[in-house]
């Protein structure tokens, strides 16, 4: 994906994107809630839907530097704002916040989808993730983005 150092990222790299308040989101993946989902009261674990965000934000970044050599480096606070539950459908929408010499802060709305009618959508879980380049040693190294200065972050 990267042509020459200090590429600018480009929005339709991501496909479709999905307006969001004033932000463009790009939706990685969804999920269906299953029994082995569940916690103890019978709603969604949050440490498998803290599994999800991570691997979805990962493939993302992964997307974005062109590279498998990440590794995530910190997720802010997580508040689980609503419960999410056995056949609920979860999507989970990205964008990109930052961009460092090595780091990609990404923001993570997690909406679920009750296929059912009324058809809504709640948020659930909105975090960030910040992931770094690695270098075969594991040490930081340059990814060579920069964001646009005409379109802004992704």
């Amino acid at each position: 994906m990267q042509d020459k150092p200090g590429q600018a990222l480009k929005p339709q790299s991501f496909g479709m994107a999905h307006q969001v308040g004033d932000h463009n989101y790009y939706s990685i993946t969804r999920k269906l809630i299953m029994n082995g989902d569940l916690n103890a009261a019978g709603k969604l674990f949050g440490g498998r839907l803290m599994e999800w965000v991570d691997e979805a934000a990962g493939l993302f970044c992964m997307t974005v530097i062109g590279t498998r050599q990440i590794v995530t480096k910190k997720i802010s606070e997580v508040i689980f704002n609503e419960p999410a539950h056995l056949g609920d459908v979860l999507e989970l929408m990205l964008r990109i916040k930052n961009l460092g010499n090595s780091s990609v802060t990404v923001e993570c709305l997690v909406m679920t989808k009750v296929i059912a009618p009324p058809d809504t959508s709640r948020l659930i879980v909105q975090c960030d993730l910040v992931f770094v380049a690695i270098d075969r040693n594991g040490r930081p190294s340059p990814h060579g983005f920069r964001i646009d200065k005409e379109t802004g972050p992704l």
